[in-house]
């Protein structure tokens, strides 16, 4: 996992330096484990002290896209285009008699509102792709990504920076802006 979000950030900051990355880590909690940077060096640093942090087996995707959220508001970059890119091996935990999609409807419909692009990757066999396909920005072939194991994930870097840069037709990607919360969540 770290491999991969140091190979994206490089592509990305070298694409456009006024890209911001971080990093949101969750389980049973999330935290904002890396605020969002554009220093490659310091992003590396960050990426280090996550090495081998696990929490535990409960996916409480609801809390990570609620603090993704905040992330955005807190940042404010309002001329920057937003990305979140949400990468599980998981499904939603049930809570209160509520189940995945709909303990993800409230921070999504508020990302959606904040005008934020997301890319959902799912890890392994656990995952539920109705909830990927529901996190994802339209269409879902373009934004929905499954592979079998965390280390796939960098050799996919180049197809997400390649969906992540297209702007429909407008422009390239040297010149969008991307705020960037990478959601994780380890399991080994």
């Amino acid at each position: 996992m770290n491999r991969w979000f140091g190979k994206l950030a490089k592509k990305l900051l070298a694409l456009n330096t006024e890209s911001r990355m971080g990093v949101i880590d969750f389980s049973a909690v999330s935290n904002e484990a890396i605020q969002p940077s554009n220093d490659q060096k310091f992003l590396e640093k960050e990426l280090g002290n996550l090495k081998d942090r696990y929490q535990n087996g409960v996916t409480r995707t609801e809390l990570a896209l609620q603090k993704a959220w905040e992330i955005f508001l807190r940042i404010n970059r309002a001329a920057a285009k937003k990305l979140l890119i949400i990468v599980t091996d998981g499904r939603t935990t049930p809570l209160n008699n509520k189940q995945g999609i709909e303990l993800l409807q409230e921070p999504m419909d508020n990302l959606r509102t904040e005008g934020v692009y997301c890319i959902a990757v799912g890890v392994g066999d656990l995952i539920n792709n109705e909830e990927l396909n529901f996190m994802a920005t339209g269409p879902n072939e373009e934004n929905v990504f499954h592979i079998h194991d965390y280390d796939k994930l960098v050799d996919m870097v180049d197809t997400i920076s390649q969906t992540v840069c297209k702007e429909k037709g407008k422009t390239t990607c040297v010149s969008l802006r991307y705020k960037l919360e990478i959601l994780k969540k380890y399991r080994y």
